[in-house]
């Protein structure tokens, strides 16, 4: 397709309300307007746009806070590690078709000089940035995908021509000009986030600068705090009658022995009636930390993730930062994911193949579960037990090799569960003896531990009922098994606790085969007809 520099083309965004013409611009970027060179907007794009705080606002220096840094290296570097794959249909299943030509862009190359995670990691950081990543898809005479090539997101844009969607790129050339180049919808990856006409996505930068711009300024305002020794302000009084040369190397010499951590604590001398007068505020007045924690948080909301990830401190256990990592990924990588897959299903697939579903881009997500381990072996379990996988099946999700002589490909199903209408078959008596002694053994271990637990207590001479609790609960456990099982009905734990803490109260010290008799006194109880 030939250049389209100087074209007219329908702009992408919505005519303006009680507009009746037909709305239309040159490609130029609509950013950076070519016809103003000293134009206001072009000197922002540049340095970064003003804000109320005073703080020009840029790609970098966004970047260069922190906060932001960690949340788009955070989201875009999960995003490039989880495997992204090509799938065909199979039947009512599917599999993974190496041999599509987009396979080997999204697993393993999609250029000459960048991985596959590199790609995905570049173009999701200029989506959560600019609001667009943009990836330029070269095609042989089949026209299929060669390539895929990042963007520049900042000098590309999307143009509609004569109701066609184009996209315009500005290329630097060998010499230093500048060129413009117009791309086929079809030949650009577009990730974009979210919008107002569903063309580009909001610049976070710009939208939100005056939320960033507020944190670039609390954080210069704490570097200068303690550039000045983390101290108050000063005023140097001077006598009436000293010359400017004179207060000029005064003043230089105070500024050289107080800036600096460096210089810190370092005695003072003044001399020919020079006073030294304070009027500033320390860091705690100035609630300077208060508004770090607030400017992180706010951070932390513009990307969609907890304040624990930007750093802050917010307490819990482990059970609270599973499920924090699964709201993250429901919430923030999901979404992300599925953008994605509608994108690639548009770009790097055949009509045909679309329109059959005969073959889609998919993330697997169940890397996701990975941060969960209780969450990820129950699920298996579950899986395995209604007979949805088989254990190669789970094995393979898990990145196993499978069971060796195809012992793993058998599917399994619970014991009793019968189709609907039929008859259940009766369920042969189970042998007792043999479960019996099983419960007992495991009754026993438990005994002899609680058994271990309190001979501590007396050798230190500590009263067995502070115990009581922990030893109940510990029995509770067990005895919940037994009950299931058909033995022990009616006896509970605090039954159980309450002999043993009885028999270790008469004690003194703890007396010979003292474990194995508080084991025979917890099974004679539990099971009296021995």
């Amino acid at each position: 397709m030939s250049d389209a520099i100087g074209q007219t083309v329908h702009s992408p965004v919505f005519v303006p309300v009680g507009y009746g013409g037909t709305l239309s611009r040159s490609i130029e970027n609509p950013a950076n307007p070519l016809s103003q060179v000293f134009d206001d907007e072009l000197f922002d794009g540049l340095v970064g746009p003003r804000t109320t705080s005073g703080v020009r606002v840029s790609r970098k220096k966004a970047l260069g806070y922190s906060a932001i840094f960690r949340c788009v290296t955070l989201i875009s570097s999960k995003i490039a590690a989880i495997p992204f794959k090509v799938f065909k249909a199979q039947g009512q299943g599917k599999e993974v078709d190496k041999q599509h030509p987009a396979y080997p862009l999204l697993r393993r190359r999609p250029n000459a000089w960048m991985t596959a995670i590199t790609l995905k990691e570049t173009l999701q950081s200029h989506a959560l940035l600019r609001g667009n990543g943009y990836g330029y898809i070269p095609r042989d005479a089949d026209a299929r995908p060669l390539e895929i090539l990042p963007l520049n997101p900042e000098a590309t844009w999307p143009v509609r021509v004569d109701g066609r969607l184009w996209y315009v790129t500005e290329i630097t050339m060998g010499d230093g000009t500048t060129v413009q180049r117009r791309l086929r919808n079809e030949d650009v990856i577009h990730i974009r986030g979210m919008g107002f006409d569903g063309l580009v996505g909001y610049d976070v930068i710009s939208i939100l600068r005056e939320t960033i711009g507020k944190a670039l300024a609390t954080r210069e305002h704490g570097t200068r705090f303690f550039s000045n020794n983390a101290k108050p302000s000063v005023a140097l009084e001077f006598p009436m009658g000293m010359k400017d040369a004179a207060i000029a190397n005064v003043v230089a010499g105070w500024n050289r022995m107080g800036q600096g951590l460096e210089n810190a604590h370092k005695v003072a001398v003044l001399r020919e009636g020079i006073k030294l007068n304070s009027y500033s505020v320390n860091a705690r007045d100035s609630q300077l930390t208060e508004n770090l924690t607030f400017d992180a948080v706010d951070v932390a909301n513009i990307f969609g993730l907890p304040p624990r990830k930007v750093g802050l401190d917010q307490g819990g256990g482990y059970n609270s930062l599973f499920e924090e990592n699964q709201s993250v990924h429901d919430d923030v990588l999901d979404p992300w994911c599925a953008k994605w897959e509608e994108e690639c299903d548009q770009k790097l697939l055949t009509k045909v193949e679309q329109e059959s579903e005969s073959h889609f881009c998919l993330y697997v997500r169940n890397a996701l579960m990975r941060s969960n381990p209780d969450q990820r072996a129950g699920y298996y379990s579950k899986m395995i037990e209604n007979g949805s996988l088989n254990p190669d099946e789970v094995r393979s999700l898990e990145d196993l090799n499978p069971i060796p002589d195809g012992k793993g490909q058998t599917y399994y199903m619970k014991a009793g569960m019968v189709p609907l209408g039929e008859v259940p078959a009766q369920a042969k008596p189970l042998d007792q003896a043999p479960l019996a002694n099983s419960l007992k053994n495991l009754l026993a271990e438990t005994a002899g531990r609680m058994a271990r637990r309190l001979s501590t207590h007396i050798e230190r001479k500590n009263d067995p009922q502070t115990q009581a609790d922990a030893i109940s609960e510990a029995f509770e456990g067990v005895l919940a098994v037994v009950r299931a099982a058909g033995f022990a009905e009616g006896i509970e734990s605090r039954a159980v606790t309450g002999k043993i803490i009885e028999f270790v109260s008469t004690l003194k010290d703890p007396e010979p085969r003292f474990e194995q008799k508080c084991v025979d006194l917890v099974l004679k109880t539990v099971f009296p007809e021995g």
